[in-house]
């Protein structure tokens, strides 16, 4: 199975919504980590996923993906990442401290 089959399988389809008002998901749940519109990126730095997600509570899907992947990949806010895809490079991923990669191992 694809990287993008088990994210969909497990998480949702490609622009996933958690919630319709940001502000109201974030009041409701002070304590999660959230990243609206986040992307997920393969081990090529290439998009094959973006959606919202919660960190806190999509945790255990995000482990069976990284489980079942075998390989790493990498979830990011919104900014810089989504808007300017195509200029995604390592040195940003290991920079950025809101990046989380998960790795299959």
């Amino acid at each position: 199975m694809t990287l993008e089959e088990l994210i969909t399988t497990n998480l949702g389809s490609q622009g996933r919504l958690i919630g319709l008002s940001k502000s109201r998901y974030r009041d409701a749940h002070p304590n999660n980590i959230v990243y609206f519109n986040a992307c997920i990126f393969n081990e090529k730095l290439k998009q094959i996923w973006w959606g919202d997600i919660d960190i806190t509570a999509d945790k255990k899907s995000l482990k069976k993906i990284a489980k079942e992947y075998k390989q790493l990949f990498y979830v990011t806010p919104e900014h810089p990442f989504r808007s300017d895809f195509n200029k995604v490079n390592q040195n940003l991923m290991d920079m950025d401290d809101s990046v989380i990669v998960y790795n299959g191992d």
